[in-house]
């Protein structure tokens, strides 16, 4: 039973890791250059 509760904790932190910065390189080519979406993600 530990392991299959450790099993679901590590994909809870694999999938918070992974959705955290998805939002961002959907609205953005580039996330650390500007997390907010600009005019320029409109011409890409």
């Amino acid at each position: 039973m530990r392991q299959l509760l450790d099993d679901l904790a590590d994909a809870q932190r694999v999938q918070q890791r992974l959705e955290v910065p998805v939002p961002r390189t959907a609205n953005v080519g580039h996330p650390v250059h500007s997390p907010e979406p600009e005019p320029t993600s409109g011409v890409i």
